[in-house]
């Protein structure tokens, strides 16, 4: 259980890259424009206990303060023992949550997907409307390319002639990490709660 939440969190922050990473222990940081939440957090990498996590949690936040960012951690269970608790007590409170699902996936051709080498204008539109983008994500998004070392594709959905839909997916390995799922509200795909 342990190995698969390693890989599947190795995928999750190789498929988000940011210009500026570095690491304090087991904890990895990431920098990028203070947009999406994986590029601009920390989160550790090892779930033993760390005798030395208030120092080093001091530590992470002075470095982001260099960074003008503000000081995100992201909770996995990766985290050492005491870390979310030791967090509140600094006054941190709970973010956006995300949800990992994983399971075996099988190819689909589909005549109404455009397969895009990056994050076109088309594709840009729709996952504008998304309600969590903002000026910075965008920003992020239209930068991530020349950052991403794994093979990576922009899917654009298209219903009745018009763009309804999009994701970004990243290869990394047996793992595939869907994000950035966008429907425009108007759209058949939207309006039947599947975006």
């Amino acid at each position: 259980m342990l190995a698969e939440v390693v890989a599947l969190e190795r995928a999750c922050l190789t498929a988000l890259p940011a210009p500026r990473h570095g690491f304090d222990g087991p904890f990895v940081l990431k920098a990028f424009l203070g947009g999406t939440g994986r590029a601009n957090a920390v989160c550790s990498t090892d779930p033993a206990p760390d005798p030395e996590l208030p120092a080093r949690v001091a530590r992470i936040e002075a470095c982001y303060a260099r960074l003008g960012l503000p000081c995100r951690f992201r909770l996995t269970p990766l985290d050492p023992p005491g870390l979310e608790a030791l967090l509140r007590e600094r006054g941190y409170a709970d973010g956006e949550e995300t949800i990992v699902h994983a399971g075996p996936a099988r190819p689909v051709a589909d005549p109404a997907v455009r397969v895009l080498a990056g994050p076109e204008p088309a594709w840009m539109a729709v996952v504008a409307t998304a309600e969590y983008q903002t000026a910075a994500r965008r920003a992020e998004k239209l930068q991530g390319p020349a950052l991403l070392a794994a093979p990576a594709a922009w899917l654009l959905l298209q219903e009745d002639g018009a763009d309804a839909a999009c994701l970004f997916a990243v290869a990394d390995g047996r793992h595939c990490g869907i994000f950035d799922l966008a429907t425009r509200p108007e759209s058949a795909a939207g309006a039947s709660g599947s975006g």
